[in-house]
C-alpha cells in the first residue's frame, strides 16, 4: 500500500483534493496497485509533505499549489526549491466555500459575542469582508491549517474557525454559517508530486539538449508544464527568456517571481506552460532555456484537471 502525505489534520481542502485525485485513480497510474489502495499521512506543512517524499518516507504528497483569489500558495513552491527531484504528475481543482464552525449552538447564536476565528492566513484572505461584516469583534487567529482551526474549536483554544464543511462533523461542531466565501467560484488548484530519477534523457536533435528529464506523467494532449529559473544578472534577461518560449510557440499559465533569500533583488521565477515535455515545441523551448538561464528546475508535466 502507498503512502500520501498531506496538509492534515482530517477535514482539510488538500485531504479532500486527496480523495479526489485517489477516485481519479492517478494513484495506481502513477505505478502503484489500484486494489491497494493509499495510506493518507496528515502533515505539518507543504515542506512537510514535499520532504516526506524526498526522504522516501512517502510515496506521494498532494499540496495547494495555487488560489483563484490570493494566486500562488507560496509555501509549496519554496518547497519544491528545496525538493528538486520531485515531479508533479496530477492536478486537481476544488471550489471553495467555507462552514464557520463554533463549539455549540447557543455559541453560534451569539455572534457578536465571538471574540476570535482561526483558519489558515490564505483562507481567512478569502472570507475576511464576511467576517468583519458578521463577527465584527472576532480576531483572526492564525492556524496551520483549515483543519487544524476547526480543531482548535473543539478544544477550546478559540470561539470559531473557517473551515470546509466536513470539519463540523469531524470534530462534533455547530455551523454558525455555510457557503461563505468573499469572492463567488473561488477555486484553488492542488498538486500530486512524486519522486523521480533525476538522470537525464536525450532529447534528441529536435531540442539539442541532455538536460531535460522524463516526465512522471504521459502526455494526453491538454498538458501542462512546470519550471523554476534563474536568470543572470543582466539587462533584459528575464525578456529574452520570455522572448524564447514565445518564439517556440508556447504558451505560458502562470508567472510568479520568488525572492531566492541570498540577497535584496534577488528572484528566481515559476512558469506554467501549455503542452507536454513530450510536444517538439515545450522540449525545444525548455532546451533553449537550458542554455540561456543560471539554472532551470524541470517540476514535471501532467494532464490539466479534468483530463
Amino acid at each position: 500500500m502507498s503512502t500520501v502525505a498531506y496538509l492534515g489534520p482530517a477535514g482539510t481542502f488538500t485531504e479532500a483534493a486527496l480523495h479526489k485525485l485517489q477516485r481519479a485513480g492517478v494513484f495506481a497510474g502513477a505505478g502503484h496497485d489500484a486494489e491497494a489502495g493509499v495510506t493518507a499521512v496528515p502533515v505539518a506543512s507543504p515542506g512537510d509533505a514535499l520532504r516526506r517524499v524526498s526522504t522516501g518516507k512517502a510515496d506521494y504528497a498532494v499540496v495547494a499549489a495555487e488560489s483563484s483569489v490570493e494566486g500562488a500558495v507560496t509555501a509549496t513552491h519554496d518547497a519544491l526549491v528545496e525538493n528538486p527531484g520531485l515531479q508533479i504528475f496530477a492536478e486537481v481543482t476544488l471550489d471553495i466555500q467555507f462552514s464557520i464552525l463554533t463549539a455549540t449552538e447557543e455559541i453560534a447564536a451569539k455572534p457578536q459575542a465571538i471574540t476570535s476565528i482561526a483558519t489558515h492566513p490564505v483562507a481567512y484572505q478569502q472570507i475576511r469582508t464576511w467576517v468583519e461584516n458578521h463577527l465584527p469583534n472576532a480576531e483572526f487567529i492564525p492556524a496551520s491549517s483549515n483543519g487544524e482551526a476547526a480543531r482548535m474549536v473543539a478544544q477550546g483554544r478559540v470561539d470559531t474557525a473557517a473551515a470546509p464543511d466536513n470539519a463540523a462533523d469531524l470534530h462534533g461542531l455547530a455551523r454558525l454559517a455555510q457557503g461563505v466565501a468573499d469572492v463567488s467560484g473561488a477555486q484553488t488548484r492542488f498538486i500530486a508530486l512524486t519522486a523521480v530519477s533525476t538522470d537525464p534523457v536525450d532529447a534528441g536533435a529536435a531540442a539539442d539538449t541532455t538536460a531535460l528529464q522524463r516526465s512522471a506523467a504521459p502526455r494526453t494532449g491538454n498538458d501542462r508544464t512546470g519550471i523554476i529559473f534563474h536568470v543572470h544578472n543582466e539587462p533584459g534577461a528575464l525578456a529574452g527568456v520570455l522572448q524564447e518560449i514565445a518564439g517556440h510557440g508556447v504558451d505560458l499559465s502562470r508567472i510568479e517571481s520568488r525572492p531566492t533569500r541570498t540577497g535584496l533583488g534577488t528572484y528566481r521565477f515559476h512558469i506554467d506552460m501549455h503542452g507536454h515535455i513530450d510536444d517538439l515545441p515545450v522540449a525545444a523551448a525548455l532546451a533553449a532555456l537550458e542554455r540561456r538561464c543560471e539554472k532551470v528546475q524541470f517540476l514535471g508535466s501532467w494532464p490539466k484537471a479534468g483530463v
